[in-house]
């Protein structure tokens, strides 16, 4: 089965490369800590309702042809996963303090959820990458399937968010136990299977200011933490995402135009997967002369995406080097 991409790949990438400017700003803490309490500011949990769940709606606006294969998604994302995982893992061990442990170094890269890749290898980044194999898997199998496989895979979807968002179970406590991410891509199935629905069903015209009145409301009951009988941030995280994607979606002529979100958004992935390790060396050697302050922040989060888009453009520029780290990154493709 077959079915049309919705989206140009300027405006995917464009889209792309907004998401990741995000992404690493939310990773800078000085930028998003409270100075005087130590607590992450309300921009920091508000960016963290939708900036990295975002990306997994984008596998749905594309489409889906017959291209889409096991193989491919294995070296789309399982390579760089396996690489980027040793290198994590080489300096937990030798700068970070941390201690080895194989089995649970073997259990975490398997599972890939975010608690036990921050325990055994020091960073919990990494579950992206599984989530989104975990996911292309899901999408394929939900487009190559009959009714019943597809109501299957919508129950294991809801049930996921039910859980979450009444407080049965954490989406992270599932996530221990389900290996590739599983619980995160069949979480994200509803999320891009609602979103291309929505887009297909009615005028952006008519969606865009629905989407940005939600995007109101939800940011004032975050604010205010606004009791609803349920998890308040799975509510945002299910909803939030959405309303951005269409807004962004309304947008994606003008984002197209963009040449410096273009540029980001082509190296999206390689930029996602070293940045934090350049934030992390540069807070060591900066905080050696200086102390914590938004100046400071910012200076680093223009650092961290320079070094990080430069580490990106050289690992591009190396064939043998492209090849073995990231052997099916076609930049700024679908």
């Amino acid at each position: 089965m077959n079915t049309n991409s919705l989206i140009s790949r300027d405006a995917s990438t464009a889209i792309k490369g907004l998401l990741i400017l995000l992404i690493v700003f939310g990773h800078v803490g000085m930028l998003n800590t409270d100075f005087v309490t130590g607590e992450k500011t309300f921009l920091f949990k508000w960016l963290y309702t939708f900036h990295v769940h975002a990306f997994f709606i984008l596998p749905f606006i594309y489409g889906y042809g017959s291209n889409n294969t096991l193989k491919r998604s294995i070296l789309r994302t399982g390579v760089p996963y396996f690489w980027f995982f040793m290198l994590y893992l080489l300096v937990f061990l030798t700068v970070g303090g941390g201690s080895f442990n194989l089995n649970g170094v073997c259990y975490s890269f398997v599972v890939g959820s975010q608690p036990l890749l921050k325990e055994y290898i020091g960073f919990h980044l990494m579950w992206f990458l599984p989530a989104y194999f975990a996911l292309t898997l899901i999408k394929s199998l939900w487009y190559n399937s009959g009714k019943l496989v597809r109501a299957i895979c919508l129950a294991i979807s809801i049930a996921i968010w039910g859980l979450s968002l009444f407080g049965v179970l954490d989406m992270s406590q599932i996530g221990r136990y389900a290996p590739f991410s599983l619980s995160e891509g069949f979480a994200y199935l509803l999320l891009g299977l609602a979103t291309r629905k929505i887009l297909e069903a009615f005028s952006v015209k008519v969606l865009w200011p629905c989407a940005v009145a939600g995007i109101v409301v939800m940011s004032v009951m975050l604010y205010f933490r606004c009791g609803i009988g349920a998890n308040l941030y799975y509510f945002a995280r299910l909803l939030m995402p959405v309303f951005v994607f269409i807004v962004l979606y309304a947008i994606r002529d003008f984002l197209a135009k963009s040449r410096f979100l273009k540029f980001f958004g082509r190296y999206s992935l390689q930029i996602y997967l070293t940045h934090v390790l350049v934030i992390n060396v540069l807070m060591t050697g900066l905080l050696h002369f200086t102390k914590e302050s938004i100046p400071v922040g910012i200076l680093i989060l223009f650092l961290s995406l320079a070094i990080s888009s430069g580490i990106a453009v050289v690992i591009d520029k190396i064939a043998f080097l492209k090849k073995m780290l990231f052997p099916l990154q076609n930049h700024g493709s679908n």
